[in-house]
């Protein structure tokens, strides 16, 4: 569909999530440099990419640009102004994935359904409203941080209470409840080009739990099974068309993804992401059958409206080591920085996405402050196919005390099915 054209790439990662993408670009023959923000792990991907301290001084240079995460859209809008082609999102796509009460205007606004969200300034409101109308409820920091994330499993809210009281001094930027909505949790995703959304939009299934079987604490995301949707879908024109009009207003040139949980009768949105979400953007690496520089460059410069996907299921998996998914700097650097990762080869390399890893003496070794390893990827023409392929490469790698979960897509088997039943999937 395309002709390759090799590009001067400017990489701009505020937390060095993209950069396997961008590691990706490079070995398509074009020329990469990235900058981050983050000093703490600076050292990532040392070795593999050519790092700038002041990206100003090298946007003359750049053919393309891309803004791979959030709070970074006054710059996005900058660049465009000065006549940049820049793949990220904007001011306002920032805001709809930081400002939950924000999100929730926009979606009434829109027609998009979400749970009955009540705001909160503090904990003690909180309780006062659960002690008042008992019920099942779901709890959200007015924030991205995970882990203050609980849903409830008493009908009376007791655990809601405990849980709030417990953490009192965590919601410091206040916090959300929601209605427990008993449904199917599943995330619709699509490129959005400044005018329309590209297909095929992408039908995904996280699992946010550290433990198979859904145990364990909150961690962002474990694991993802994905497939690509050519059609225009209950699901896509109950959600993502509905923002096709306000994503045009603001320009936005991104992957939007929504996650949503679904009953028979109604979807209601969760969850707005805006900037490349991990581990999805390295499993629409997976599946995508287009160079990926010039599919996130004709996103971004407004010229594609389609692209070319696998018609098979895509899995990834996440490999961590300890103090994922908390941040332990000083545990990780004591037992678990700079160790080598063995396994790799010339086979397996385009499967395994790195993350907090960096080249040091000829080898691969960890790095960075977290544990978040790398993100394993595979596909199947069946879930089960695509469980089997993910797993032989995941047995592959070698880390000292690696982890990862063992049932990623398993629940998607009877999930998809009823959803389909549902009328929302086809």
């Amino acid at each position: 569909m395309f002709e390759f054209i090799v590009m001067n790439i400017l990489w701009l990662s505020p937390l060095t999530d993209g950069y396997d993408i961008a590691l990706r670009m490079k070995y398509e023959g074009n020329k990469v440099k990235v900058w981050t923000r983050d000093k703490k792990n600076y050292e990532i991907y040392e070795g593999m990419l050519d790092r700038v301290d002041n990206f100003y001084n090298w946007i003359k240079w750049a053919d393309f640009i891309v803004v791979d995460g959030v709070k970074m859209g006054k710059v996005v809008e900058y660049l465009r102004r000065k006549g940049k082609v820049v793949y990220g999102n904007s001011s306002f796509t920032d805001r709809l994935e930081l400002e939950r009460q924000f999100e929730a205007k926009i979606y009434d606004e829109l027609g998009i359904n979400t749970p009955n969200t009540y705001f909160f300034n503090n904990t003690d409101e909180a309780i006062k409203f659960v002690k008042k109308y008992p019920g099942r409820y779901v709890i959200k920091p007015n924030d991205t941080e995970v882990f203050l994330t609980y849903v409830g499993e008493n009908n009376e809210g007791i655990d809601v209470i405990d849980r709030l009281e417990h953490s009192k001094e965590k919601y410091k930027k206040g916090l959300i409840i929601q209605d427990y909505i008993d449904g199917i949790e599943v995330a619709i995703g699509g490129f959005f080009n400044g005018n329309e959304f590209v297909f095929p939009i992408n039908i995904n299934f996280e699992h946010k739990k550290l433990l198979n079987k859904n145990l364990g604490p909150q961690t962002g995301e474990t694991g993802t099974l994905l497939y690509f949707e050519n059609d225009k879908i209950k699901l896509f024109r109950e959600t993502l068309e509905k923002m096709e009009v306000i994503l045009k207003k603001y320009n936005e040139r991104v992957m939007i993804d929504l996650n949503c949980i679904v009953t028979p009768e109604k979807v209601y949105v969760l969850e707005f992401t805006g900037r490349m979400g991990y581990p999805i953007v390295f499993i629409l690496a997976e599946g995508t059958e287009e160079k990926l520089s010039d599919l996130y460059y004709g996103v971004a410069n407004g010229s594609l409206n389609k692209f070319r996907a696998t018609d098979n299921y895509c899995i990834g998996v996440v490999g961590y080591t300890p103090p994922f998914p908390f941040e332990n700097e000083k545990l990780y650097k004591e037992y678990y920085y700079e160790m080598k990762i063995k396994g790799l080869n010339k086979e397996n390399i385009r499967n395994i996405h790195l993350m907090e890893v960096k080249i040091k003496n000829g080898n691969f070794l960890t790095a960075g402050s977290s544990g978040y390893i790398f993100v394993g990827t595979a596909k199947g023409r069946t879930v089960e196919e695509a469980q089997k392929n993910i797993y032989k490469i995941m047995d592959e790698i070698y880390i000292e005390d690696l982890g990862y979960r063992t049932d990623i897509g398993e629940r998607c088997k009877k999930e998809i099915p009823l959803l389909k039943e549902m009328g929302w999937l086809q």
